[in-house]
Parts: C-alpha cells; sequence; structure tokens
C-alpha cells in the first residue's frame, strides 16, 4: 500500500462524494506517477489448470440515478431489478444492471489523485507485485482497448479517490500463502484479507457523472447518472453508489483459492512464471470459528457450525503499483 498523500478519508463526511465499489475478481492496478487506478476484471476460465467457472462482470446503480431521457445516453441497462413490496421504508427503488464484459470504463473527475487508505486498520489486499516478485501488468490491459480472448474481461479506471479494503460479513480470517503447486504447505502469513474495495471519491458540486464506455473498437457511449432524490422536496443524500462485481455463482468454500493463481496472468511475464510457484492465499476455514449452528431451515446450505467460511473466495481481489 502506498503512503496517503491526500487529504484523510475523514474530511470526505463533509463533502459530496462518489462511493465506487468493487466486489470480486479484480487486479487492481495503481499507477502512483499518474495518481489513477485501473481496475482489471480477471477473466479466470484463462486460469492455469484450474476448471474455474465462468465469471461475469456487471456494473450497477440505482435506477433512479440514471439519466435515461438525456439523449446523450445510448448505452442501455442489460437487465433491471426491482424489490418486492415486502421492503423497509427506506427503499431506494430498482437497479439497472450493465454486463461490461469487453468494456473500458473510465470514470473522470474528483478531488486530488487516486490513493490507498493507509491510516485505517482493517484486512489488507494481496500485493500482487511482491507475490510475483516484481512481476509486471502486461501494457495491454490498460489500454482503453480490451484485447479479445484476453487474461482481462473489462476495466474501469478512476482518476481520483481513496481506497478502503473491507471485510463484508466481518469473518475475521487469518489467511496464509501457499503454492498452486503445494497448496496444503505454508509459505508465509497473510494475515486478515478484505473481499471488496471501496473508493470514496470526492467532488466539488451536485452534477452527474458520465461514464465513458468503449466496447472494444467502438467509439466510446456513455452512461450517465446523477444525484437524485427518493422523493420530490427531499434533498439527495450523498453519496451516490456505482457497484461493480466480477464473480461466478459458485457456493462459499475454504481451502486454498486456486483460482487466485489466474491473477498472474495480467502480468508481462505470465508465461514464464512457474505456475506451481505462484503464491496463492488459504484459509483456517475448516476449522474454530463460529460456534452458532446453522438455520434450521437451509438445508442445503455449508453448515456453518465450527467453522468459518470465506465470504466466498470468489471475492479475494489483489492490487499492484506501476
Amino acid at each position: 500500500m502506498s503512503e496517503r498523500m491526500g487529504p484523510m478519508a475523514a474530511d470526505f463526511e463533509i463533502l459530496r462524494a462518489l462511493q465506487i465499489r468493487f466486489y470480486g475478481r479484480f487486479v487492481f492496478v495503481f499507477n502512483e506517477t499518474a495518481g489513477t487506478m485501473t481496475a482489471l476484471a480477471v477473466n479466470l476460465q484463462k486460469n492455469p489448470r484450474v476448471n474455474a467457472p465462468r465469471h461475469h462482470v456487471f456494473f450497477n446503480a440505482l435506477e433512479r440515478n440514471v439519466c435515461l431521457g438525456d439523449p446523450r445516453h445510448d448505452f442501455a441497462p442489460t437487465y433491471r431489478i426491482i424489490g418486492t413490496d415486502v421492503v423497509p421504508p427506506e427503499y431506494e427503488g430498482a437497479r439497472d444492471i450493465w454486463n461490461i464484459a469487453n468494456c473500458f470504463i473510465d470514470i473522470p473527475g474528483g478531488k486530488g489523485a487516486f490513493n490507498w487508505d493507509s491510516e485505517t486498520t482493517g484486512p489488507a489486499i494481496a500485493d500482487l507485485g511482491n507475490m510475483s516478485s516484481g512481476g509486471v501488468v502486461n501494457n495491454d490491459y490498460l489500454a482503453e482497448t480490451i484485447p479479445p480472448e484476453s487474461a482481462v474481461t473489462a476495466a474501469i479506471r478512476l482518476h481520483a479517490g481513496v481506497a478502503t479494503v473491507k471485510d463484508l460479513s466481518e469473518k475475521r480470517i487469518d489467511y496464509s500463502y501457499t503454492t498452486f503447486g503445494s497448496p496444503k504447505t505454508i509459505v508465509r502469513a497473510a494475515g486478515e484479507l478484505g473481499d471488496m474495495v471501496e473508493v470514496v471519491v470526492p467532488r466539488d458540486d451536485d452534477g452527474e457523472v458520465e461514464l465513458a464506455v468503449t466496447h472494444q473498437q467502438s467509439k466510446p457511449k456513455p452512461i450517465v447518472v446523477a444525484p437524485k432524490p427518493l422523493r420530490p422536496g427531499v434533498a439527495f443524500n450523498w453519496p451516490l453508489v456505482l457497484s461493480f462485481s466480477n464473480l461466478c455463482t459458485t457456493s462459499p468454500h475454504g481451502g486454498p483459492d486456486l483460482e487466485f493463481a489466474g491473477f498472474y496472468e495480467v502480468l508481462a511475464n505470465a508465461t514464464d512464471l512457474d505456475i506451481d510457484s505462484r503464491l496463492i492465499p488459504t484459509s483456517d476455514s475448516d476449522q474454530g470459528g463460529s460456534q452458532t449452528a446453522s438455520h434450521p431451515l437451509a438445508k442445503n446450505c455449508h453448515s456453518l457450525i465450527n467453522a468459518r467460511q470465506p465470504f466466498g473466495d470468489c471475492f479475494l481481489g489483489a492490487m499492484i503499483k506501476i
């Protein structure tokens, strides 16, 4: 993690801000010189020697914040999800969802440059540069065109903000690193690893945000979002939340995260790396932890008795500096 160069995260509480959330299989590429971050959604079907299920990369925002009536809007949502009438009073409405496979998305604006928050205590994120002994990212994956059949299915670039690693379920699992070729042999401790990255991007005004979406060789198309109150006459309750996910639909499981080895495929020297030597995280989820019994109706779910299941190993990501 880099040292902070911008205002403390606490300062953002008094500012208008975007909250941009990443769930799942992303490699976060931090360009310290440019002050930018590019989140690469990893294509785990390129993962060596692991029959990884397909991971789908999506973007979603509250429908009421999406400017569908804007004449510039021509990147229509792929799906729409709306809740039932059994919802809490603060229900915020339907969500628009885009399948952003093969897309590069640029999110403009914000105050300052991008940084990782190094002043909060909490879970870490795996450092792919350190784990690969100084590997560097393939520049093809940082361009605004996603190569077909590549190790990356989508990319999102931020020009500002402070990123914090989160532990959504507060499972507080201590991870260790093993190698792909010997997943039961501990190499070194990893500590607590987070399962979500949240970036707070402070803004100067209440104006709209225009995401530029480039689908391979096509001309960029906008997704326009803006703060809109839930009810007329009620001020918008900041922040404006935009979410990205790169997940599969398999159940959570413990043990070594073999899919993690696919992250190394985004490196320029991926073909030269010995697959069996690639470091991957493993957890002690088969031992200790919660003493609370599973819900009696959860007949087909994993038993959580005497076990700390990771919140889906498909949530673990990694970062690398360039």
